[in-house]
């Protein structure tokens, strides 16, 4: 396929992104979930459109992260998960073994989110696991790694795999910002970028089990 074609291809589906665009779409509050999609997609701000259609942000990657902007690939991205997935499917205390004691806790008998600050042992990301309960103890569901200060991803290496992801759009927190999410097919991974008036953010990549095993 030609790079005319390509750019049209990307074009079409930045165009069906946001014309489908009817409602806005709370995220849930964990902003990891990988349950299924919301109801509908939000509008994305015309700074959103312009990544999408041509590939490029006003002001380019140093306006949303700063001069020390760190280009990241997808496949670099995705190989985080090997560093991480052996948490999943396990007991909260093997997160805490790994990380140290959480900064933030947030856990009940059923549901719960621990989370640390970027420091050397999380190579200077934040970040967070959701425990789920079954057989009456909370086992790590998923991995959420935030972007250390300066890493990018382009939503345009998603696009251009765009058969391989779910998409999604809409809003989160309080007051409320728009995001876009890609996530894979088989469930196991969730890109999240922060959408504004300066661009598309990478903002995290979230890594779930395959499925229960307890």
């Amino acid at each position: 396929m030609s790079s005319a074609s390509m750019r049209s291809a990307l074009s079409l589906v930045a165009a069906l992104l946001i014309s489908c665009a009817k409602e806005t779409t709370p995220l849930p509050s964990a902003f990891s979930s990988i349950g299924d999609p919301p109801a509908g997609p939000a509008p994305l701000t015309l700074a959103a459109a312009q990544l999408l259609s041509d590939g490029t942000a006003p002001g380019g990657p140093d306006a949303l992260y700063g001069a020390a902007a760190k280009p990241l690939t997808l496949d670099q991205v995705l190989l985080w998960r090997d560093k991480y997935r052996d948490l999943l499917d396990k007991p909260k205390e093997a997160a805490i073994e790994k990380f140290g004691p959480a900064d933030v806790v947030e856990e009940d008998f059923i549901i719960g989110r621990l989370t640390w600050n970027g420091s050397a042992k999380t190579e200077g990301r934040r970040i967070a696991v959701l425990l789920t309960s079954t057989a009456s103890k909370l086992y790590i569901a998923e991995v959420e790694l935030f972007a250390a200060p300066g890493e990018t991803l382009d939503a345009m290496e998603l696009l251009k795999k765009a058969p391989l992801f779910m998409f999604e759009t809409g809003t989160y927190g309080d007051p409320p910002e728009n995001f876009l999410a890609a996530e894979t097919r088989d469930g196991r991974a969730r890109f999240l970028f922060d959408v504004g008036e300066a661009g598309v953010a990478f903002r995290a990549v979230v890594f779930a089990r395959a499925a229960a095993k307890h």
